[in-house]
């Protein structure tokens, strides 16, 4: 590279002369000995290697993230939706009943239903309970 043109062409002579003598021994020239790469190429591939794996497991992850719900949908949601719809159609052959008989189906249990009307009433007879106490203490106050 550069930095050992620059470390080659600025030593003297006598220094130049002993390493051409050590590369000569070695069969390797000063020529050849600019082919070897440097520690920075190394770093320099070593963090284009990184990068690029790091990429590729970003657009990876982005992937799977993608098609995991995709997949629950297709093979839990779907399905089951399926399974029900063929339960309904089957068993119940609920398509192929009057609308009275699917409001049976359907309908709300009637202990439930009178549940529901009691805590209705209560939760009202409560809220007018607290409007009389509140209008009560408003008085008091202003009195």
């Amino acid at each position: 590279g550069n930095d050992l043109d620059t470390e080659l062409h600025n030593l003297d002579s006598q220094s130049k002369k002993s390493l051409d003598d050590i590369l000569g021994r070695l069969g390797l020239s000063a020529e050849k000995l600019k082919l070897i790469p440097s520690s920075s190429t190394f770093d320099d591939e070593a963090i284009d290697t990184i990068a690029g794996a790091l990429a590729y497991i970003r657009v990876a992850l982005k992937r799977f993230q993608d098609v995991v719900p995709l997949h629950i949908q297709f093979h839990m949601i779907d399905r089951f939706a399926k399974e029900c719809e063929d339960v309904l159609k089957k068993d119940f052959g609920v398509f192929q009943k009057s609308a009275e008989e699917l409001h049976f189906f359907f309908q709300e249990d009637s202990r439930t239903e009178q549940r529901r009307e009691n805590l209705r009433r209560r939760k009202k007879r409560q809220e007018r309970a607290l409007e009389l106490i509140l209008d009560h203490e408003k008085r008091a106050r202003s009195a």
